[in-house]
C-alpha cells in the first residue's frame, strides 16, 4: 500500500511539473488566430476578429481578420491591402491594425489568464508586416505596441505600455521580440493589448500581426530557458529517476 501511495505521489509531481512547464506557453489563447467563430458569406467583412480576442480601438471599424482562404473576414487583396500573392505568416490567418495620422489606433486585446509576476523579465515574440496602402504608395513603417491595460482599451490612464516590436516597411513578414519587464502593479493590469503604430508622425500605417505570438520569461546567459520541447523530457527522466530512488529505498 505504501508503495502505491509513492508511485501516485510521483505521478502528480510529473502532472504538476508539465502544467507549470506549459503555464507561459499559454498565456495567449487562440495564438495564431486560426479559430474564428463561423466561416461563409455571414462571417465576411471589416472590422472581425479571431476567438478570444476583443476590440481595443478609438476607432469603427477596428482590426481586421485577414484570411487567405477567404472564409472569414478578409482576404488578401481586399481594399488594396496584401497584394496576392501574400499570405500568412503561420497558418491560414492573421489580423491587421491601422494607426491613424490623427491617432485613431485599431488594436486587440485579450484577459490574461493570470496576472505577469511584478519585475520579471518576459520576451514578446510576434511577426510583423506592413502593406501597401492602395496598391500604390510605398507603405508607412509601423509596428505593434504592447500594453497591459485594466480593461480592453488603451486610452484607459491607466494603461501602461510595455514597448514596441520594432516597425517594419516591408510587406513580408519579420520576426520581432521585445524584452520587457512586467510593472510593479502587474496584478491590476489584467488585459494584455497589442495596438498598431506608425513610424512616421502625421502618416497611416496599417500593418498585419501573426503567430504564434508569445509571452515567456525572457532569456539570461547565467539560466538559458530550455527548448520547450525538451522540458517534459527532462521532467520525466528526473522525476522517473526520484521514484525509482524512493522504491529502493523503501526495500
Amino acid at each position: 500500500m505504501l508503495r502505491e501511495i509513492e508511485w501516485l505521489a510521483c505521478a502528480w509531481l510529473l502532472i504538476g511539473f508539465l502544467g507549470l512547464s506549459d503555464a507561459h506557453g499559454a498565456l495567449f489563447a487562440n495564438a495564431s488566430f486560426e479559430t474564428v467563430p463561423g466561416t461563409g458569406p455571414a462571417f465576411l467583412g471589416q472590422g472581425l476578429l479571431p476567438s478570444q480576442w476583443f476590440d481595443s480601438t478609438n476607432t469603427l471599424p477596428g482590426a481586421d481578420t485577414y484570411s487567405a482562404d477567404n472564409s472569414y473576414g478578409l482576404t488578401a487583396g481586399d481594399f488594396h491591402h496584401f497584394l496576392r500573392p501574400f499570405t500568412s505568416y503561420d497558418g491560414h490567418r492573421w489580423v491587421a491594425g491601422v494607426a491613424f495620422a490623427t491617432g485613431e489606433r485599431e488594436g486587440i486585446s485579450q484577459l490574461l489568464p493570470f496576472p505577469l509576476v511584478p519585475g520579471q523579465e518576459y520576451e514578446f515574440e510576434a511577426a510583423v508586416t506592413d502593406t501597401t496602402l492602395f496598391g500604390s504608395a510605398p507603405p508607412t513603417p509601423g509596428g505593434w505596441e504592447l500594453m497591459l491595460s485594466p480593461d480592453t482599451t488603451f486610452t484607459n490612464p491607466g494603461a501602461v505600455s510595455m514597448g514596441t516590436l520594432a516597425a517594419n516597411q516591408l510587406d513580408t513578414w519579420q520576426l520581432r521580440t521585445l524584452i520587457f519587464t512586467a510593472p510593479a502593479n502587474a496584478a491590476s493590469l489584467p488585459h494584455i493589448l497589442l495596438v498598431p503604430y506608425t513610424a512616421v508622425p502625421g502618416q497611416l500605417a496599417y500593418v498585419g500581426i501573426d503567430g504564434p505570438i508569445a509571452i515567456d520569461d525572457a532569456p539570461t546567459e547565467s539560466s538559458p530557458i530550455p527548448e520547450p520541447a525538451t522540458l517534459p523530457a527532462w521532467a520525466v527522466a528526473l522525476i522517473a529517476a526520484g521514484c525509482a530512488l524512493r522504491r529502493a529505498e523503501a526495500r
